[in-house]
């Protein structure tokens, strides 16, 4: 009977281990797999960031190219003035 009862005492504490083992390795997984989440997540946080710069930059870029642009037509416009003015002047002698 003693023996017997020793077998299942061993029995028990062997399948406590099992399962002590079972529930570590489940954690482990689990932590792995939010760390991959996070991960994940923080990537394509950093993705998104770097397109939303990228976009701004070609934003201004272009607002920066369309102010050039009217500057330099302006300043066309305002010599095409002053050339008509001289001319004004020159012809009206």
């Amino acid at each position: 009977a003693e023996k017997a009862r020793q077998e299942q005492a061993a029995k028990e504490a062997a399948a406590k281990r099992a399962q002590e083992e079972a529930r570590r390795k489940a954690e482990a997984e689990k932590r792995k797999a939010a760390e991959a989440a996070e991960k994940a997540r923080k990537e394509q946080a950093a993705k998104e960031a770097a397109a939303k710069k990228a976009q701004e930059e070609a934003k201004q870029k272009a607002a920066k190219e369309a102010a050039a642009k009217k500057a330099a037509e302006e300043a066309e416009k305002k010599k095409a003035e002053e050339q008509r003015k001289q001319n004004e002047r020159e012809g009206g002698r």
